[in-house]
């Protein structure tokens, strides 16, 4: 590859993103990514003691991420993700006990009120708390999500069940670790559009088969290279071993041609 004429630092979605779009505008790209594979958390590895390959991230995605969605469709891989109509999703809380949240096809947010009004997972005074979350309340940097959850009077039975595993499967991440804003902004754009955005969508595949390569499209004018590792390695495509040193990994991607 010739010089590029942009670099992107980082080869997670936001990274891929950026170049997929710099070169459609005809960039030629270079990505430099830290690790051996690319898409950041949004990522596949192999388990040592299993062998089988495991997701890292992303479990979920939301029916708000209009701009992941656009991206999967540019790189010709929305197809593999399933997305509800509405939220639907079944619960088993720590006794065994079984239940459902269903949300109505109804204008936000009343398609979440509505829809735990009739969770019978759920007492009445975490009905009354789950409604404060009804205009989602600011954040502070400064607070995790536990923090901010307790703040705004969300009961233990409503952190367990919902607000929890939500903040995890977005997240990604611990919700005693996990800064309050970037979750408060997820369910903003959740239970304030239309009633699809707060529906989660499910990977068919793991998130490695995602990544921008599919069979019939070529993709070039980028590169995406590993600059940490200081000995060869095996990679798995798109990913191609370079043997080198510096520079271990490189992978085609970003720009389709018919």
């Amino acid at each position: 590859m010739t010089s590029p004429d942009v670099i992107v630092i980082g080869g997670g979605i936001a990274g891929l993103r950026a170049a997929v779009d710099l070169s459609a505008r005809g960039a030629r790209v270079r990505v430099l990514e830290a690790k051996a594979v690319i898409g950041g958390r949004a990522s596949s590895f192999v388990d040592p003691q299993t062998g089988d390959r495991v997701d890292n991230g992303q479990h979920v995605l939301v029916g708000c991420y209009h701009e992941t969605f656009r991206f999967l469709a540019t790189i010709g891989t929305a197809d593999r993700v399933r997305l509800q109509p509405n939220l639907d999703v079944a619960f088993v809380d720590r006794h065994g006990a079984r239940s459902r949240l269903r949300c109505p096809s109804l204008p936000a947010p009343m398609n979440l009120l509505a829809g735990l009004l009739e969770w019978e997972a759920l007492g009445w005074s975490d009905r009354v708390a789950a409604m404060r979350m009804a205009k989602i309340p600011p954040a502070s940097p400064f607070e995790t999500v536990e923090q901010w959850l307790v703040h705004n009077g969300q009961t233990a039975r409503m952190r367990e069940m919902l607000w929890e595993p939500l903040a995890l499967a977005a997240l990604n991440q611990s919700v005693r670790e996990a800064a309050a804003p970037p979750f408060a902004r997820v369910l903003s754009d959740m239970f304030s559009g239309e009633p699809r955005d707060a529906a989660l969508g499910l990977p068919l595949v793991l998130s490695t088969n995602c990544s921008p390569s599919r069979p019939g499209i070529s993709w070039r004018h980028a590169a995406v290279m590993s600059a940490s590792a200081r000995r060869r390695r095996s990679c798995s495509d798109p990913v191609r071993c370079r043997g080198r040193s510096k520079w271990t990994c490189a992978v085609s991607a970003c720009r389709p041609v018919p």
